[in-house]
């Protein structure tokens, strides 16, 4: 593996060509890194995508698309109520690393079948969870102290995914979106589910890193109104982030909050995209997501409604 994905080696072959697919696009075009092959149900209706990034080899199946040797990864980008039932077939197909979005799939009996396939085939899969690539999350990494009180508020927004997306996204919302929220605070404190209790309308994600004793708790519920939001305290330092994408400082001397980072105005490309490419380019897989660690997720998230 370490010697396909080098900068000037990695040719990588795109399963599906949406929004998602084109954040990343831009941000390998911008590194100089060509896209290989790419494989759309309909090449007509996405040619000019297509044609954009100068694509070479294209393909409508996606057997045929595996079966060549015009790549020496996969990057799959099928829509989120699609994933799961094609990765199976990939996973099957290649003995290429897959980077696989999400959601990887939608049920934790899914999941189940699929963490089984990679490892009967030992195949090498990560789901891109790119919020674990944010400049927020890197900063506290490096700041955070061992007494800092935490405060986590996530709210989920179930009426506005359903209006966007469908009524078929209720009941799957917690595998989408909700994973992707708690996973950030997961992966910030090196920790895992524990539990996950409803008190009266909310929820207590428990994770098992301990700060004075106490386990970090997640405060999960559903309301239309407010963004995930963080508080870090301790004596000398307060930290509080503003959705993940938001981080200020407390200044002491102007006593206010100073803004820190803002990922929307760090570069150009989708928040966390840069970043995630340059690790994979850098060798460096150990901020992905794997599906064993997904896989504990599932089980708690199932006792979320939504």
């Amino acid at each position: 593996m370490a010697n396909v994905l080098s900068r000037q080696k990695l040719k990588p072959l795109f399963i599906g060509f949406g929004k998602q697919a084109n954040e990343y696009a831009k941000v390998l075009s911008f590194l100089k890194i060509q896209i290989s092959a790419v494989c759309v149900r309909n090449l007509n209706k996405d040619k000019s995508k297509i044609d954009r990034f100068k694509i070479k080899h294209r393909f409508s199946s996606i057997n045929k698309a595996l079966s060549t040797n015009t790549y020496n990864c996969v990057f799959v980008f099928l829509p989120w109520y699609t994933i799961d039932k094609k990765i199976i077939q990939i996973l099957k197909k290649t003995k290429k690393i897959i980077f696989c979005e999400k959601p990887i799939a939608l049920s934790y009996q899914k999941i189940k079948k699929i963490h089984l396939i990679s490892n009967k085939y030992n195949r090498n899969l990560f789901i891109l969870y790119n919020r674990r690539f944010y400049f927020t999350l890197q900063f506290l990494e490096k700041n955070i102290e061992n007494n800092m009180e935490t405060e986590i508020f996530i709210p989920e927004k179930v009426k506005t995914l359903i209006k966007s997306l469908g009524k078929k996204i209720d009941g799957k919302i917690k595998y989408h979106y909700s994973s992707h929220w708690i996973d950030f605070f997961k992966f910030l404190f090196r920790s895992k589910i524990i539990k996950i209790v409803k008190k009266k309308e909310n929820y207590l994600v428990l994770l098992n890193k301990t700060f004075k004793k106490k386990k970090i708790k997640i405060n999960f519920f559903y309301s239309e109104e407010g963004r995930i939001s963080a508080l870090f305290r301790s004596k000398k330092k307060i930290f509080k982030l503003n959705s993940l994408e938001k981080l200020y400082e407390f200044n002491n001397r102007k006593s206010m909050f100073i803004k820190k980072i803002d990922e929307t105005t760090m570069n150009k490309f989708k928040p966390g995209v840069f970043n995630l490419v340059k690790d994979i380019l850098n060798k460096k897989f150990h901020r992905f997501m794997k599906i064993d660690q997904l896989l504990n997720d599932y089980f708690h998230l199932r006792k979320l409604p939504h």
